[in-house]
């Protein structure tokens, strides 16, 4: 069902409904309610109902499923014997809470007690509330029996002692398995990870590792709080998904750094040299270009401009000042120094300023590198004002996402020489499937006319050597360990910044 939100203009009606209790802007639970107020809820927006109430209960009403199905909302009767509650009520009502995660959904039985004990336990274990909060709902509706604390003593030692000891991580791709045995060897013992495609049975991971994760991946799990992406962007259909799972964090993995940083310098290098005119004049025996004016850019004692000076922008820097570059930087949130209002943050001679300085950075630049991802923000950052701000001379190097650099105004920058050059790791258009790996330009505008430019069809990140694999299975495993010991996890992506 689509996610929607509730009417609340219509709330104050339900508060007749016995032992009603709003938890939040798309929950609500109560009493018994009778065919009128089923009615009174309908029309305050709810879109499910589920009844833990037993339908031969003196209270109960008749046809209650007719009567919620014609008023348009889904009916999922849980029927829990007030005397015997069970493990199994409580994982189909967790499993009803899971289908319909984002909608309207009112839970009712016959005096709110049973509903109070079981919504308890789903926003502490699901949704990870904290016990002392979610308490709370409970006592003001009733004071458990010896029953009913039973209950929710013993489910929570259950549940909790096991998250306390384990945390059930699944990987969906299956990498090498030497790669796998060496993930493993690097975990904290109260790891368990699963491998394969598929999901494990029963679906219990705390943690899923996947390239490209789905709804149903998401919600397959009751326990899930945390997902890792295995490479360094963040899709944005990811994040758009993710924000339907509040209690789920994102993390990403920087293991392509270094390659990435490598493969930006070498753009960079060639670019500013412009190796590959040489290379292909000389492989056709011509050596007219070596006694001709031709451009080549001294990079010493220039000044390089970093756009996102996170992991990899970082290792950039490192390279440029070991050519004895000047290095400013911009970043989401740089540290002032004491006395420096300009100049935000210098860290290993590296002067770092905010994203809001760009414009008076640009005409200091004599090579822009970019490595930034996609977001609202970031989508055409670079366009036709700031390329013309950059000096005639200026040599662009892009390794974060095309789509950051307006497309058409790059080409036109680089067709009639307002910029001496660039290097170009990130695209506007990629393969849709292996048949078009062939026959797929990465632009609508012919950059590979262009002598200037130095095209590579997006490798930065792929080292497929040894160490590049174990640095990888070392960043999850990182990241993956400091979950299994309640600490807080590096790379966590905010999704709203999508970085």
């Amino acid at each position: 069902m689509q996610k929607s939100t509730l009417d609340v203009t219509y709330i104050d009606p339900l508060r007749s409904i016995y032992n009603y209790l709003r938890l939040s802007d798309r929950i609500a639970t109560a009493g018994q309610p009778t065919a009128e107020q089923l009615a009174d809820v309908a029309r305050a927006g709810f879109e499910v109902v589920i009844n833990l109430g037993m339908p031969d209960e003196e209270e109960a009403i008749a046809d209650e499923r007719g009567i919620v199905q014609r008023l348009g909302m889904a009916y999922e009767p849980i029927p829990v014997i007030w005397e015997q509650p069970t493990h199994n009520d409580l994982e189909r009502f967790f499993e009803a809470m899971r289908e319909y995660e984002g909608n309207p959904v009112f839970v009712h039985c016959i005096a709110n007690f049973r509903v109070s004990a079981f919504m308890l336990l789903y926003r502490v274990l699901r949704l990870g509330l904290p016990l002392e909060d979610a308490i709370k709902s409970v006592s003001e509706i009733w004071e458990p029996n010896e029953t009913w604390q039973s209950f929710i003593d013993y489910t929570q030692c259950t549940f909790l002692s096991e998250l306390a000891r384990r945390l059930r991580v699944h990987m969906t791709e299956a990498p090498e398995p030497a790669e796998i045995a060496y993930l493993r060897s690097r975990l904290d013992p109260r790891v368990d990870l699963t491998v394969g495609p598929g999901l494990p049975e029963p679906p219990g991971y705390h943690v899923l590792v996947d390239d490209e994760p789905t709804h149903d991946k998401l919600a397959a799990s009751l326990h899930l709080n945390a997902v890792i992406i295995p490479f360094t962007g963040v899709p944005p259909e990811t994040r758009d998904l993710l924000r339907g799972f509040p209690h789920v964090a994102l993390h990403n993995s920087h293991h392509p750094a270094q390659a990435t940083a490598e493969v930006a310098f070498a753009l960079l290098l060639a670019a500013a040299k412009h190796l590959l005119p040489l290379d292909r004049a000389l492989r056709a025996a011509d050596w007219s270009l070596r006694y001709r004016s031709f451009p080549s850019v001294v990079m010493a004692h220039k000044t390089a401009l970093i756009l996102g000076y996170g992991e990899i922008g970082q290792r950039v820097a490192r390279m440029c000042r070991g050519f004895d570059m000047r290095v400013l930087a911009t970043r989401r949130s740089p540290a002032p120094p004491d006395g420096d209002p300009e100049a935000l943050d210098r860290r290993e001679g590296v002067e770092v300023y905010s994203p809001e300085a760009l414009h008076s950075l640009l005409p200091r630049a004599d090579f822009l590198i970019l490595a930034l991802p996609l977001t609202d923000r970031t989508r055409g950052l670079i366009g036709e004002r700031e390329l013309a701000l950059l000096p005639p001379s200026a040599v662009l190097v892009n390794v974060g996402r095309g789509p950051v650099v307006d497309e058409g105004a790059l080409y036109r920058s680089l067709n009639e020489g307002r910029l001496l050059a660039a290097g170009l790791d990130v695209w506007y258009n990629y393969p849709a499937d292996e048949a078009a790996m062939a026959n797929t330009p990465p632009s609508a505008y012919p950059f590979g006319e262009l002598a200037n430019v130095v095209l590579s069809p997006h490798r930065g990140g792929f080292a497929p050597e040894e160490g590049a694999r174990r640095a990888r299975m070392n960043d999850l495993a990182e990241i993956i360990n400091a979950l299994a010991r309640g600490e807080p996890a590096p790379n966590r992506v905010d999704l709203n910044e999508g970085y």
